[in-house]
């Protein structure tokens, strides 16, 4: 049996324990990205991107807790496209730390950010994650999610 988890609303006094989290998944999706910077958490910008998710309401910061400890988060944010006749919910981050993953962590952040969606009158969930990211890919065709587009990279 899985061990309770607790999600709520991360606050600002939170950013640090994102920050954490945040470090954890970007090293592990460093290895899809020849130049990806796992240590971009820590740098002015990403210490004020933190700060900003978990204080500025125009974002859903999540946090997951196991016996009081981080497991996990989300964030995400309404997203415009001048293209598209809707707005969509973008999900920009979602991790769980490697001891917590396959115990429904992800998937109870997902409903959460989706009850905050339907408050927030998004109807449409989005999210990006790398194309050799088997597990992710699989997580968010479990939660119905299917593909839309696919960007393309190579060297000039």
């Amino acid at each position: 049996m899985s061990p309770p988890v607790k999600i709520r609303k991360a606050k600002l006094k939170d950013w640090k324990k994102i920050q954490k989290l945040n470090h954890e998944i970007f090293t592990a999706n460093s290895r899809f990205d020849p130049f990806f910077n796992p240590d971009w958490e820590f740098t002015r910008a990403g210490t004020k991107y933190l700060k900003e998710i978990t204080s500025d309401k125009k974002f859903c910061c999540l946090i997951a807790e196991i016996d009081g400890k981080p497991a996990g988060y989300l964030n995400g944010k309404k997203k415009a496209f001048f293209y598209r006749t809707r707005s969509v919910a973008e999900l920009e981050n979602i991790g769980v730390l490697p001891q917590y993953r396959s115990q429904k962590v992800g998937a109870r952040l997902i409903a959460a950010f989706k009850s905050w969606c339907r408050q927030n009158n998004l109807r449409t969930l989005q999210v990006n994650c790398y194309y050799k990211n088997t597990r992710a890919i699989k997580f968010y065709r479990r939660l119905n999610l299917k593909p839309l587009d696919i960007t393309f990279e190579g060297k000039i």
